[in-house]
């Protein structure tokens, strides 16, 4: 077997489709070889409890990062948003707890994500079946996940959150060692 050492590799024509390995295959990046998929990538988490207004959708706090790769992601106050810094197709996701914090009356909780400024996906919960005292809810985890594209310079990401309580008043909960309560994250899958 032997070790190919080149600079480039194009098809003869310098166009069309370029194929490495046949079907059942695997390509394997060398130890410490880097792809641009994937990449950029971040992970932010809340930082404990934020307090909301009822029924006021809220920018959610995302303070503490975990890893941001491409130093896209801004943590400062009143920011909390993804900046994209290479053009293509992104997974995005996030994960909170909405819950009420004197009662079990949790009517409404909707988690939102935002493109520039514009609200691109909703996921809305909506516990009020049956009356407009609420029902007997504390909490409700809202997780969703998104395909977006990116221009690679100007389009930014954000989440906001709504909740909307029958009495007291609504939070999100977040947990600065783990994920699993508010986290927002997401990475590079392609052009």
């Amino acid at each position: 077997m032997g070790t190919l050492k080149t600079t480039n590799i194009q098809t003869i024509t310098g166009s069309g489709t370029l194929t490495l390995g046949t079907s059942g295959e695997t390509l394997a990046l060398g130890s410490g070889v880097t792809s641009n998929l994937m990449y950029p990538a971040f992970s932010a988490l809340g930082n404990g409890q934020q307090n909301l207004s009822d029924a006021t959708e809220t920018l959610v706090e995302f303070p503490n990062e975990q890893f941001d790769t491409g130093n896209c992601f801004d943590n400062t106050a009143g920011n909390y948003k993804f900046t994209p810094n290479v053009a293509g197709k992104y997974f995005l996701y996030f994960t909170l707890d909405a819950f009420s914090q004197t009662d079990d009356k949790l009517i409404k909780a909707s988690g939102r994500l935002y493109k520039n400024g514009t609200r691109i996906n909703t996921n809305i919960y909506n516990l009020n079946q049956g009356g407009s005292s609420g029902v007997t809810a504390h909490a409700v985890p809202i997780t969703q996940s998104f395909m977006v594209e990116a221009n690679g310079s100007s389009d930014y990401f954000q989440v906001k959150i709504f909740v909307d309580v029958s009495s007291g008043s609504p939070a999100i909960v977040g947990n600065t060692s783990t994920s699993q309560n508010l986290n927002f994250a997401g990475y590079r899958i392609g052009s």
